[in-house]
């Protein structure tokens, strides 16, 4: 019987260790993700700055490429944060007009 309990402890404490593994690349790859969101974000506004004239989102040629960079950074958004979740922090600079 002691030889039953003492596997299962060691079979608990394997597990939490691997649990605990699996959690911290968790939270690795979630900042990752939340980190390239915010410089996706950055890099849409500060080309939505340089084109403050709307020459590049009007124009029929570039107006494809901007529309398809504009896609682009929704479905990262909607990957990133599922509808219905709040996002952890409110950022001025990840505005997407």
């Amino acid at each position: 019987m002691e030889i039953i309990i003492a596997g299962l402890i060691i079979i608990v404490i394997l597990l939490l260790i691997a649990v605990s593994n699996m959690n911290k690349k968790l939270v690795r790859y979630e900042d990752w993700t939340i980190e390239m969101r915010k410089q996706i974000y950055k890099m849409f506004n500060t080309i939505k700055v340089l084109d403050n004239k709307q020459m590049f989102e009007k124009d029929d040629d570039v107006g494809r490429l901007w529309e398809a960079i504009k896609e682009t950074v929704d479905k990262i958004d909607a990957f990133v944060v599922p509808d219905g979740v709040e996002d952890e922090e409110e950022d001025e600079e990840l505005i997407i007009e």
